[in-house]
């Protein structure tokens, strides 16, 4: 009787590829996660005290940071927008607050508020004391603070940028 020595099977090309497959969508998605967390839309950093009893930060859209009382922002810093963008914060809930657009403080009368949802919008416009933005950076700050405290008690800041396009 003969035996023949056990052979060593060669590995299949389909799972070379199926497992580089995988390692590469890993790299990838990796890849992504971390462009995500160090090009977002605002930062956060904070600063001095600049408004009585709150401090400021400031967004300059190089990273992910933000207070966790701003939920989002509009336009962002990556955005392009025409001369009379809706200029927007949502505020988290408990939350509320007055825009500046390049150091000039908004009117409430002048802005549209959703209370409910902590949301102030600015669209400039003819009449308004920020009536259209110049092509070029525009700087926007929220002074928010909580719906139980007072704006002179607890007032926080925090300023983003965008640029406005020249068409």
């Amino acid at each position: 009787m003969t035996t023949s020595a056990p052979t060593r099977s060669k590995p299949r090309l389909g799972r070379i590829a199926i497992v580089v497959s995988l390692i590469a969508a890993l790299l990838v998605l990796v890849y992504f996660v971390g462009a995500t967390q160090q090009t977002g839309d605002v930062t956060g950093t904070p600063g001095g005290a600049d408004v009585e009893g709150g401090g400021s930060e400031t967004g300059t859209g190089t990273g992910t940071v933000q207070p966790a009382a701003i939920e989002s922002v509009s336009p962002s810093p990556s955005d392009l927008p025409g001369p009379r963008p809706d200029i927007k914060v949502d505020l988290a809930n408990g939350y509320t607050g007055a825009l500046q657009v390049d150091g000039v403080e908004i009117p409430a009368d002048q802005t549209i508020r959703v209370e409910s949802l902590g949301q102030i919008t600015f669209r400039p416009g003819p009449g308004f004391d920020v009536e259209t933005l110049t092509p070029g950076t525009h700087t926007v700050r929220v002074v928010y603070w909580p719906v139980t405290s007072t704006r002179s008690d607890s007032a926080t800041t925090f300023d983003w940028s965008f640029r406005v396009s020249g068409v």
